[in-house]
């Protein structure tokens, strides 16, 4: 999973599991891989905003 979502190593995926999300800029992918939807893998953004909008998810501080 962590190659195929371009990041350094497993370890990074278990911080993510530990603090129980996923930065934003990684859920459309993994949400892509896995069919976990991005409101469960980080349930502070507002994804039905960016899934109408069709904006791009770039970075850890998306709007809320």
């Amino acid at each position: 999973m962590a190659d195929a979502i371009g990041v350094s190593g497993y370890q990074v995926i278990q911080d993510w599991r530990k603090r129980g999300r996923v930065p934003p800029a990684h859920c459309k992918v993994i949400e892509q891989l896995t069919g976990e939807r991005s409101e469960l893998l980080n349930g502070d953004v507002d994804w039905a905003f960016y899934r109408k909008t069709g904006a791009v998810v770039d970075s850890e501080a998306a709007p809320v």
